[in-house]
């Protein structure tokens, strides 16, 4: 009898061990996930052009799925969200190591010493992916006519390629995580605002319609804001003035540091 109690004791004391072991581990993993951040490089640019193109746009592109997907055009549900403000974003610096943002900071400070001459808004806009992987984000599309952001991309790049490696020396793990911050190729474009696409799923009778659906409203949208790009947009108010370049933090929502052109 005492050998069978012994014996009890001792298994309930092994499960209780891995037990306590494996919420360790996962607390552990969950700390090193939350402790990790984005960094988005931006350029901020100066255009009235922009704020007229959104305020114009956000009414009738709500009003166009409303009546794609037959819902009531005075429902006060809103499927695009426009962005607050232009943002042409030049570099995604994802997953940065905990407590390493001046080491990142400060591999960018002799980056940005020289304005933009040639930076212009086209008329045509696209769908880019969001992280749901639908293309979701409506974008205007931005003439890179002497590849100043391309350049910049580029040195962008390969300073934080050489602080990573630096930094892997000391610490035998990345500063930040390069592959994903780097998987699309770097196409100029500037944000206009969200569809929310789960949203539109949601008031479907069938869901299996959305794709085709979706597909509809991307096309009405794209030539509707086109016409409106090309009614607000002046050819000589096409050139894009960019005077400063910030640094935001995705967790934080709000720049950590400026640098003026």
């Amino acid at each position: 009898m005492k050998n069978n109690i012994a014996v009890s004791m001792c298994i309930t004391f092994f499960v209780l061990l891995i037990s306590y072991y494996n919420l360790q581990k996962n607390q552990l993993k969950n700390s090193v996930q939350s402790e990790q951040h984005t960094l988005l490089i931006q350029a901020l640019p100066e255009s009235a052009v922009f704020t007229t193109i959104i305020e114009s746009i956000a009414d009738e592109i709500n009003n166009i799925i409303k009546k794609e997907i037959s819902l009531d055009k005075n429902s006060d549900v809103n499927f695009f969200i426009p962005k607050p403000a232009p943002r042409l974003t030049l570099y995604y610096i994802n997953d940065i190591a905990e407590n390493n943002d001046n080491l990142v900071l400060s591999s960018l400070n002799d980056i940005f010493t020289h304005p933009f001459n040639f930076i212009f808004i086209t008329p045509t806009v696209d769908f880019f992916e969001g992280p749901f992987g639908i293309k979701d984000e409506l974008v205007i599309m931005i003439n890179d006519q002497n590849n100043e952001l391309k350049q910049l991309n580029n040195q962008i790049k390969t300073a934080l390629h050489n602080a990573d490696n630096i930094y892997q020396q000391g610490h035998h793990t990345s500063l930040y995580n390069k592959t994903k911050s780097e998987q699309y190729d770097y196409i100029p474009h500037i944000g206009l605002g969200r569809i929310r696409t789960t949203s539109i799923k949601n008031h479907l009778q069938d869901p299996s319609q959305f794709l085709a659906l979706f597909e509809a409203i991307q096309k009405k949208i794209q030539i509707y804001v086109e016409s409106i790009i090309k009614n607000a947009m002046p050819q000589n108010n096409s050139i894009l003035i960019i005077n400063k370049i910030g640094v935001l933090d995705l967790d934080k929502k709000s720049y950590i540091k400026e640098y003026s052109l």
